[in-house]
């Protein structure tokens, strides 16, 4: 199981809105499924406003942390991109 399936925000939210994040699980059962801390960031959000279905979400799957250098390549690739962006409005 070295492949992993990251859900976004509004994916997971609507399996688990229905209460089928079951359906996920086997749909991609060979993986490992998992969000982000931005994606779990947005789902506290929803806790925020009362609603639940976030608790089920945390119950299914982890939360992947990104490495060190992942961090940094991240870092670099959106430093890239906003200069790019930049380069287009000048």
């Amino acid at each position: 199981m070295d492949k992993v399936v990251i859900l976004d925000t509004d994916v997971a939210s609507v399996f688990a809105k229905i209460k089928r994040l079951e359906l996920l699980k086997r749909l991609f059962s060979k993986h490992r499924i998992v969000i982000t801390p931005e994606i779990y960031e947005e789902l506290v959000t929803s806790l925020d406003y009362g609603y639940t279905f976030p608790l089920d979400i945390f119950r299914y799957f982890e939360v992947l942390y990104p490495s060190k250098e992942e961090k940094t390549e991240i870092e670099k690739k959106d430093n890239t991109r906003i200069k790019d962006v930049e380069a287009i409005f000048r």
